[in-house]
């Protein structure tokens, strides 16, 4: 690694900031004995949920249901209009960041999700809860795992 370093140095300016921690708004932590990296984004869940005022919300282990149905949901007028005032879209839309950077368990109730971007019944909003503390683990083989 010193090596990479030094020649890197010579063709351009390096400053050597240590092992990185925080790039992206993700948390990486390093476990050298394990062979491990993890990379989490909860502190990010965490802001979603404040912004969505969803700090209540139950936690769940598996995103969306297995057989949940949404398409079939009719709004009344009432429901029209409370969702008009409901940030859904900007919170689908962080979630798909989520999605794409650290948390692939959730891309696909995400894609669900986004597609009542048009239209969201308030059930497809009750849908945009979670499971903050997961985490995504590389370790020696290659391999990865949800914790």
């Amino acid at each position: 690694m010193d090596s990479t370093v030094q020649e890197l140095s010579k063709h351009f300016k390096l400053h050597d900031l240590g092992a990185t921690t925080f790039p992206l708004s993700v948390q990486v932590k390093q476990d050298l004995e394990a062979h491990t990296i993890s990379l989490s984004q909860s502190h990010y869940v965490d802001k979603l949920l404040k912004r969505f005022n969803m700090e209540d919300c139950n936690l769940v282990k598996t995103p969306l249901s297995p057989g949940s149905d949404l398409s079939s949901l009719v709004l009344t007028p009432s429901q029209q209009e409370e969702m008009r005032f409901i940030p859904y879209l900007a919170a689908v839309g962080s979630l798909q960041y989520l999605a794409t950077m650290t948390r692939p368990d959730i891309a696909y109730a995400v894609s669900y999700l986004g597609r009542f971007n048009h239209n969201p019944h308030p059930e497809h909003w009750t849908a945009v809860k979670g499971t903050s503390h997961y985490k995504l683990v590389y370790s020696k083989s290659d391999n990865f795992e949800l914790f």
